[in-house]
């Protein structure tokens, strides 16, 4: 699912991944989210400019700030959410 989600050029599809990845994220086990789910993401927002993927991608960030330490989301979210703060449709 997520190779799908860093290949695919459909929006739709994305759509749909994210909004699944953020419904499972509570099943998800921390070492997955962190080695596989974040890489995924950063490469997503890296390359994405739409504001309902983006925005998909912040919720998800922000559900897992619930479980991860002050480090983690220092060295995982911020660097990723920082860059989005130039987008003015978010």
């Amino acid at each position: 699912m997520l190779q799908v989600l860093e290949t695919t050029p459909q929006m739709d599809v994305k759509i749909k991944i994210l909004a699944t990845i953020k419904q499972l994220q509570e099943g998800i086990d921390e070492s997955t989210m962190k080695h596989n789910v974040f890489k995924t993401l950063e490469k997503v927002r890296s390359k994405e400019t739409d504001p309902e993927i983006l925005m998909l991608v912040l919720r998800i960030y922000e559900k897992s700030s619930d479980v991860l330490g002050a480090d983690e989301i220092g060295l995982k979210i911020l660097p990723g959410i920082i860059p989005m703060l130039v987008y003015g449709n978010l």
